[in-house]
């Protein structure tokens, strides 16, 4: 017995799949890419090393606020 095989297309950034080569290529373009990465130096607080939020320009115009939930270097919190 043989197995099928279909050829397939998966989005780089959320892993949808697609049997569609283009519609995969009008999916991947659909999602926004960072622009840049700005910080306010005031977000920094007086004992941590990383400041609490960011904001990421995206090519599209929008400004996306990213907060720091937790420091993955800190390895207390994990398995909670």
């Amino acid at each position: 017995m043989t197995e099928k095989v279909e050829k397939s297309w998966e989005c780089e950034y959320c892993r949808a799949r697609f049997k569609n080569k283009q519609e995969a290529i009008v999916h991947e373009k659909q999602h926004g890419q960072p622009s840049s990465f700005v910080h306010d130096e005031s977000d920094y607080q007086c004992q941590k090393k990383y400041p609490e939020s960011i904001i990421v320009k995206m090519n599209d115009g929008a400004e996306i606020l990213y907060r720091q939930e937790k420091n993955l270097e800190d390895s207390s919190w994990i398995g909670r």
